[in-house]
């Protein structure tokens, strides 16, 4: 499953606890209020994304919304089987991969996020070292490496988040729109907005 997110970062975490903030502005991965101001109910969003087909509108509905709180526009890849191959549109760069699951914009879980930045087994916050900049695995074998690690936590009675059987975590690539870098096409879209119909 593969297509366009808009999620709102820092929505859970309003207490001034040291580090958290500053955790929440780099991470760029799944786990936030995807769709604020229930967009996905004016939008075309099917398991909690939009097609890529639709960025010129998802690019005016982020404009908006980004104007008045911290959001992301992402294109993100699951790896479910089969795993997808599709390029990300044009105007997204990578910025790693999450591990987790992603089924819909109410059915949402990063173990990186909740359970490696945030989490309170020591196990599993050693996996901070692999993370890059965007506080995600530039490589799948970290991902690999974690799921053991999890496992083993789970057989000795760790208290963990749990899935459905359908409902397996996987790895999750993660595309993040730039703005900066994207200035023509964010252009073209307002030029749109602007022309009269």
């Amino acid at each position: 499953m593969d297509g366009l997110l808009v999620v709102e970062r820092a929505y859970r975490f309003q207490r001034k606890t040291v580090g958290r903030q500053d955790i929440v502005a780099k991470y760029r991965g799944i786990e936030g209020k995807p769709w604020p101001d229930e967009a996905s109910k004016k939008y075309k969003v099917s398991c909690g994304l939009a097609i890529p087909e639709h960025l010129p509108e998802i690019l005016t509905y982020y404009q908006a919304v980004s104007k008045n709180r911290k959001c992301d526009l992402l294109f993100i890849q699951t790896h479910e089987v089969p795993k997808r191959t599709d390029p990300p549109p044009s105007g997204f760069t990578f910025c790693g991969y999450d591990f987790g699951n992603y089924i819909s914009e109410y059915n949402l879980f990063s173990v990186i996020f909740n359970e490696v930045l945030f989490g309170k087994h020591d196990e599993l916050r050693r996996f901070t070292s692999c993370l890059n900049a965007n506080l995600l695995f530039d490589k799948e074998d970290d991902i690999e490496k974690l799921k053991v690690v999890r496992e083993k936590l789970a057989q000795d009675g760790a208290d963990l988040e749990t899935v459905e059987p359908d409902e397996e975590f996987c790895g999750i690539s993660v595309y993040s729109f730039s703005e900066k870098s994207n200035l023509s096409l964010l252009g073209r879209v307002k030029s749109r907005q602007q022309t009269p119909h």
